[in-house]
């Protein structure tokens, strides 16, 4: 079992203190405790605040967080989730003798909600833009109600039930204002733990358990009859097939490329997926040129390669491949929710695309066989970073190279070249750049994509620019895409016609506004990596695997181009 996660004298589980669906959450997290241990007494629990329930996950004071923690991509870059287990509604609650029938009648009043919370997130982006008065617990916001210190509380549906059952002065008002995917949260060191949960959940769902849980805490009665368990996005398993998975020898590789992939949230596509964080408007700082950059006059120029690679498992003495090769895998970043370069599939759990298949390549080059990959999924603004701070070796996620972040990290040659292009809605009258003055346009931080919209000159004389906004992930601009929230989304054009093909009512339109070189990024104080890298990626090239590659997952473009031409600097 090493490496594995295993039970010891109990199981820890966070449970946050939020009234109705205390119990609810409870006893979940209790049948997870009798599938393990098959009796009760092995679960030892512990409150946490709102702000509290990723944190504990992520430091290992908690085994599991049964917390109504909203899966969002956000969360989803800090720990692993389970299939959902309730699916809740936004709404807020108010004196019954108030006026107001909705959160957007609150405007310019406070509107009371939790620290580090969806909810909290929900009413700094109502457009009425109600005041957020954030506290450190939802049942902070029922007394600061009661005593006139705001005018409404915002939270899921089953929380301001049991408030609402507590104190028959409030109502909860109007319709939900979005739904609100619930799940167990579960460290990304643990994906074998995350699979039982799931089993766990699934068998709940099938025995009736569920059901009966539903009913046992009065949410029947709050919020009528139960309904049909949330839907799993897991292929069909039974618990034999989860018991062989845990104790089968490769169950943590492929576990490790499910770990924090946000491309579906339980079995939801994009289009009516988690609650969008709001978007950042902070200011993006300018593409920065090659001149800007002292020393950088060609930012694709790379370390040129050995004349010959070593051959696998037989790395030069002192070199860094060599300490990979002892430590018996390559540690890869790559992306978890852009196809076709890198995604989770949900059906098998595996991340998967063009750059994941570069990584798998370089894993081969280096041991000889496959199985030495491990994969972490990052969002585009953790890209450097993890390079930076030695949680993975390389990056291969569609990274453009410039100057500017080649003070950062080294880059190998480059392996693609896209072009930077609109996403618009069908019908919504935009044909290029120039026609979304003062629109929003959503790219995901840290990307050049974004930092072209912000310093954009493409616009008639007197037109302002269009309005960056930006994500956490492609995917969470193409979500807001479709709920309206932004205008249209930039990135790179293969990553766009993945997703006009999920959603046949939006269309790729205008020229290119920018070529994107994509390169793999590598730390600056392992030259002798790159170099490496870039012989790999040159036979790759030579021997017509890079073009095998390119069809595989970018067919649907075209032809098969020639592979981008290598640059070296020495």
């Amino acid at each position: 079992m090493t490496g594995r996660w295993v039970p010891s004298a109990g199981v820890q589980v966070a449970a946050a203190i939020l009234v109705a669906l205390t119990g609810f959450k409870i006893d979940l997290a209790k049948e997870v405790g009798r599938a393990l241990f098959g009796a009760d007494g092995h679960v030892r629990f512990r409150a946490v605040t709102p702000a509290e329930r990723i944190n504990v996950v992520q430091q290992g004071e908690v085994d599991l967080s049964a917390a109504t923690i909203t899966v969002t991509c956000a969360c989803r870059a800090q720990v692993d989730f389970s299939a959902v287990y309730f699916q809740a509604s936004k709404n807020v609650l108010v004196l019954g003798s108030s006026p107001y029938r909705e959160l957007a009648d609150l405007s310019g009043r406070k509107a009371c909600a939790a620290s580090g919370t969806t909810s909290l997130q929900r009413i700094v982006d109502t457009p009425t833009h109600p005041v957020p008065y954030p506290v450190a617990n939802v049942t902070d916001c029922l007394v600061a109600l009661q005593r006139g210190l705001v005018e409404g509380v915002v939270n899921d549906n089953t929380v301001l039930a049991g408030m609402a059952a507590q104190d028959p002065e409030t109502r909860i008002a109007g319709p939900s204002t979005l739904d609100v995917p619930t799940a167990i949260a579960v460290s990304k060191a643990h994906p074998e733990l995350t699979v039982f949960v799931n089993g766990v959940l699934e068998r709940l769902a099938a025995d009736g358990t569920w059901a009966r849980l539903y009913a046992a805490h009065g949410l029947d009665h709050a919020l009528g009859p139960a309904p049909a368990p949330p839907t799993s996005s897991l292929p069909e398993l039974t618990m034999r097939d989860l018991q062989s998975r845990l104790l089968g020898a490769g169950v943590l590789a492929a576990g490790l490329a499910l770990v924090g992939g946000c491309a579906t949230v339980s079995s939801r596509p994009p289009a009516a997926a988690r609650p969008l964080a709001p978007l950042a408007t902070t200011p993006v700082p300018a593409v920065t040129s090659a001149a800007s950059v002292p020393g950088c006059v060609d930012p694709e120029a790379s370390w040129r390669p050995p004349a010959s690679l070593p051959a696998p498992g037989a790395m030069p003495a002192g070199s860094f491949m060599a300490a990979i090769v002892r430590r018996g895998y390559l540690r890869v970043g790559v992306l978890g929710d852009a196809p076709p370069f890198g995604s989770i599939n949900p059906r098998t759990g595996q991340a998967e695309g063009f750059d994941v298949d570069l990584a798998e390549a370089i894993g081969r080059a280096l041991f000889g066989s496959d199985g030495h990959v491990r994969l972490r999924t990052v969002t585009l603004n953790e890209r450097v970073g993890v390079v930076r701070g030695n949680d993975v070796d390389l990056v291969v996620a569609t990274m453009t190279v410039n100057c500017q972040r080649r003070t950062q990290v080294d880059f190998s040659a480059v392996y693609y070249r896209a072009q930077q292009r609109l996403l618009v809605q069908e019908g919504s009258g935009y044909r290029e750049l120039a026609d979304l003055g003062g629109k929003k346009v959503c790219a995901a931080a840290g990307t050049t994509s974004l930092q072209r919209i912000a310093h954009s000159e493409s616009r008639p004389q007197g037109k302002p620019r269009p309005l960056p906004f930006s994500a956490p992930n492609d995917t969470d601009c193409l979500v807001a895409l479709q709920q309206g929230r932004v205008d249209a989304v930039s990135t790179d054009d293969s990553i766009l016609a993945g997703m006009a093909a999920q959603d046949p009512h939006l269309r790729i339109i205008g020229r290119s506004l920018e070529e994107e070189p994509d390169a793999i990024a590598v730390s600056l104080t392992h030259p002798e990596l790159t170099r490496f890298v870039n012989g790999v990626l040159a036979g790759l090239e030579a021997d017509g695997t890079w073009a095998a590659i390119y069809h595989r997952w970018l067919g649907t473009l075209g032809d098969v181009p020639a592979p981008p031409a290598a640059r070296y600097r020495d």
